[in-house]
């Protein structure tokens, strides 16, 4: 977020010398990311008039000739606004003056001299929607210059607040780093009306919420017909903020100058008391004119009715400042940053007290903001205050070590621990012991490599020398994981790996739905993805289609990550390596072009498993409704199935957009119980192979038989290949190559007839 802001504004509070650039410069030094930027230019000939004489034109009924001091002079300007009749004090642009596209002349309108121009603060660019001039109603002196007036400079500052810094969204933020940065004096924050002087009262609220920290609540009665002074119209449009409403614009600006959001509601809406809730079944209506129905962990502000406010957020469309407002309720309070997150997250509204509230509002500046708020009211809205009503979470300070030590040998710098402590307390961190009281408002601080960050800022990245890294290189054995040895496998045989989120639709739900109960988020990143991911397919498919989109018809990726599911009230999670390839196999020189077919899927995962040790699996049909019927298969070693290879359904493929697109999936759970390969030296004895035959029913697996085969542990069998299948009928005759091989001796026929006798008991031949 950035800010927008004028030096002169931040010098009220940090007594620092220096142009804008030299300022830019300091904060930029800082950890900021800070500019100077142009502003309009208010042409300093442009001051304060003062209307003696107000008569109609002879010759023009829509016309005035208005007679009005400047101080040095008195002018006489015609002026065609109506309401200049009921003026006293203007913004005059006399002669030679100049305003956005024009450079004042003498003129006569009808016979009249003109000596100027009354001005509204559109015609000097301050807003861009107004109403005839603008009446004056400040205390001002005549022929005081408009730039000084509103405070104005033609050079402001642009400040990129890291989003982690939530303490420097306001002008007395970004002073107290700046003035702890320079090591100068920060005044303290703006003096406010003594709050214990108004009678106090237990009607205007009731928390019920843990989620509110702390909550302050004003009534008071205005005069809407006031105006905020001019400069708090220039430094909001400044800072891009717009014109509203009087109490509104008075709110804001406080925000913006020390980092309170605060809300007010017309109190003639409301029907007291006030309750901070969590959850409502009634949905109502935001300021924005948007139809929010809560949900059961959102912050309300409620009446004894309706919905009033979505708390941290945005406040309600039935109780919102109107023009003729006179009775209203503020609010000054302090919301747990992750409630507002979470609520953030769903809703989707983004507003400046959204984003402060976010990140976290100090729970010690709601009165203050309040105070200051209500003399900034009574001094220009003229407002009268009657009940107030405070509350307040006892919240204990957190507290982090101190290692003077530890930071040196972090940043690699040799700052004296004296140095450190006195920038640190700079910062409003306490405590001369080991462990450091963090202030309210560094809600980013929390261990202590946080700590050796802020004396790395004010201490000058700059200063810290580069020094080379010594260190002696003691070779070591690298021990590789069953997942990093895969992947370095997939990526040799030219898969790419994807690397993405957790999350699914409902679109990819639908396609594999894996085990047990789907994990559905109650506070999803984003509203289309709202489930965890069952199957690592749902991601590769969605992987797939986004690189097709692009062109990129022929895709290979592979992914390793947990899936989800629930069973029995319990969030399991199952570790997957997985792979898609699509479109065509081989395009090149002396390659024959095809698609990827079930072979390519069924060799890619042998060859990952044989890696590992695990041979002599067989495969079974699998009854995924998205594979192709014909075309997949679970992959079973004894007895237990560790993977499963297929190609989409060509259905599937026209409904996602995918070319031809082959599968394959490996159950790390499964295979991480199994021995790796482990590299054996060749027998130099000779080997003999036997072929052995059996008849099984056309139903029958012959991966089953074979596997039966690997698993008997038969004397010198060392391999078992397929070798023939004939059907006849209703039968099917298939018959197998088993070889033989001793480590020690040659085998006689004797030991080979009896491992071979073996072989067909346990396959019924």
């Amino acid at each position: 977020m950035s800010l927008r802001i004028s030096p002169k504004w931040l010098q009220e509070y940090c007594q620092i010398d220096g142009s804008a650039e030299k300022i830019a410069d300091h904060l930029s030094t800082s950890g900021f990311e800070a500019e100077v930027i142009d502003d309009i230019v208010i042409d300093p000939k442009l001051v304060v008039g003062e209307i003696l004489s107000c008569k109609k034109h002879p010759e023009a009924d829509k016309l005035n000739v208005c007679q009005v001091s400047v101080g040095s002079e008195t002018l006489q300007i015609v002026c065609g606004c109506k309401t200049v009749v009921n003026a006293k004090y203007v913004i005059v642009a006399p002669v030679g003056s100049a305003i956005p596209g024009m450079t004042l002349k003498p003129v006569k309108l009808r016979g009249m001299d003109s000596q100027g121009m009354i001005c509204s603060l559109k015609e000097i660019g301050l807003v861009d929607v107004s109403n005839g001039i603008y009446h004056i109603q400040e205390s001002v002196t005549v022929g005081m210059p408009i730039v000084e007036l509103i405070k104005h400079e033609n050079k402001i500052l642009e400040i990129d607040v890291t989003p982690n810094r939530g303490d420097c969204l306001s002008v007395y933020g970004i002073a107290r780093d700046l003035a702890a940065s320079q090591n100068k004096t920060l005044l303290p924050y703006p003096e406010g009306l003594d709050l214990s002087k108004i009678d106090t009262t237990d009607a205007l609220f009731e928390v019920r919420s843990k989620n509110v920290v702390a909550y302050d609540a004003l009534t008071a009665e205005i005069n809407p017909e006031s105006q905020v002074p001019l400069y708090m119209v220039n430094r909001m449009r400044q800072a891009g903020m717009g014109i509203n409403h009087v109490v509104v614009d008075v709110l804001n600006y406080v925000m913006l100058e020390i980092g309170q959001p605060m809300h007010g509601f017309d109190q003639e809406t409301l029907v007291l008391p006030l309750v901070m809730k969590e959850g409502d079944d009634q949905s109502f209506k935001l300021l924005d004119d948007s139809e929010y129905q809560p949900k059961e962990w959102d912050v309300l502000v409620c009446d004894q009715e309706i919905p009033q406010a979505l708390a941290g957020i945005m406040g309600g469309h039935t109780s919102r400042m109107q023009e003729k407002t006179v009775k209203l309720q503020l609010e000054s309070a302090v919301f747990s940053p992750k409630a507002i997150a979470k609520s953030l997250r769903r809703c989707q509204i983004n507003s400046d007290a959204s984003y402060r509230y976010e990140r976290g509002v100090s729970s010690d500046l709601n009165q203050v903001a309040l105070a200051y708020t209500a003399r900034l009211l009574a001094q220009h809205v003229d407002a009268n205050f009657s009940l107030y009503q405070s509350y307040c979470q006892d919240i204990a300070p957190t507290s982090v070590a101190f290692d003077a030590k530890f930071i040196n040998q972090y940043l690699g710098a040799e700052i004296p621990e004296e140095e450190m402590r006195s920038m640190l307390q700079r910062l409003g961190f306490k405590g001369d012991n080991q462990q450091l009281v963090v202030p309210a408002y560094r809600y980013d601080v929390a261990l202590p490599v946080d700590l050796a960050e802020e004396v790395a800022r004010l201490y000058g990245y700059n200063n810290i020398a580069l020094e080379p890294i010594y260190g002696a290189l003691v070779p070591r054995l690298v021990k590789t994981d069953l997942s990093s040895s895969m992947k370095s496998a997939l990526v040799n045989y030219g898969y790419h790996e994807a690397v993405q989120f957790s999350f699914i639709s409902a679109e990819m739900l639908s396609l594999f739905k894996g085990e047990g109960m789907v994990v559905e988020l109650s506070n999803p990143i984003h509203s289309d993805y709202p489930y965890m991911r069952t199957h690592l397919w749902q991601s590769l498919i969605l992987a797939a289609k986004n690189n097709h989109k692009r062109q990129l018809a022929s895709v290979k990726l592979f992914e390793q990550g947990d899936v989800f599911y629930t069973k029995e009230d319990t969030v399991v999670e199952r570790p997957q390596i997985a792979a898609i390839a699509t479109g065509t196999k081989d395009i090149g020189y002396h390659h024959e072009e095809r698609d990827v077919d079930f072979y390519d899927m069924q060799s890619l995962a042998l060859s990952l498993l044989n890696q590992y040790g695990i041979e002599g699996v067989y495969l079974k049909p699998s009854d995924y409704s998205s594979l192709h019927p014909k075309q997949s298969a679970d992959i079973f070693f004894k007895g237990e199935c560790v993977g499963t290879v297929g190609m989409l359904h060509p259905e599937v493929e026209i409904q996602i957009g995918l070319p031809t697109a082959g599968l394959m999936v490996l159950y790390l759970d499964k295979i991480q119980t199994k021995s790796p390969s482990v590299a054996k030296v060749p027998s130099k004895y000779p080997s003999v192979t036997r072929d052995i035959t059996i008849t099984v029913g056309v139903d029958d697996s012959a991966g089953e038989v074979q596997s039966a085969l690997i698993d008997a542990d038969i004397p010198y069998l060392k391999a078992v290949l397929l070798k023939d299948i004939y059907h006849q009928d209703d039968k099917v005759s298939i018959t197998w190559s088993l070889l033989f091989q001793s480590d020690s001796e040659t085998l006689s026929d004797k030991l080979i007839e009896k491992s071979l006798g073996e072989a067909r008991k346990v396959i019924g031949a």
